[in-house]
């Protein structure tokens, strides 16, 4: 069963047969980044939208939450957490905290410094999120029978062990 991936490799295959695409693994490629563009971030991106909050407020909410109860973190090594810029993570942090779901706090090894929790509200809300996504992820992989999701998942994983610290040939 060929598919819109197979078609455009054999027509690469035909105009440069020097290339051996199969074995540079394109097809593996192609096919995660359109999943990803075309389906995945659509979904995601639909399910914050009906709690009212994007993707980057997610993140930022969702790394909160699995700390636990209470446990705060510096804005600046939420940042590094999630590889974003200090100023992008205060744009982020005065939006969730204009919107209730956290709030500053000062941190207890350092008067110049502080931290951020959630509020019950945020919990609340990231709370939903979550059960949005995941939602809206097992409709979609339901399609995918137990083996299938087993393998796919197999195949993720070799490829985070081997390219998980962002680093590729240059």
């Amino acid at each position: 069963m060929t598919d819109l991936v197979d078609r455009i490799l054999a027509q690469w295959g035909r105009e440069r047969p020097d290339l051996d695409l199969d074995r540079a693994g394109m097809g593996a490629v192609m096919r995660m980044t359109h999943l990803l563009y075309r389906v995945f971030n659509p979904l995601g991106e639909g399910a914050l939208e009906s709690q009212g909050i994007k993707q980057a407020e997610f993140d930022v909410m969702a790394t909160l939450r699995r700390r636990g109860p209470g446990q705060g973190i510096t804005p600046s090594r939420l940042s590094d957490e999630l590889m974003t810029s200090r100023a992008g993570m205060t744009k982020r942090i005065d939006r969730l905290e204009a919107l209730g779901y956290l709030t500053r706090v000062p941190s207890p090894d350092d008067r110049r410094s502080f931290g951020v929790v959630l509020t019950p509200e945020g919990v609340a809300a990231i709370d939903a999120a979550l059960t949005a996504v995941a939602g809206a992820v097992g409709a979609l992989t339901a399609r995918l029978d137990d083996e299938e999701r087993g393998k796919v998942d197999e195949a993720m994983r070799i490829l985070m062990r081997h390219f998980a610290d962002g680093s590729a040939p240059h």
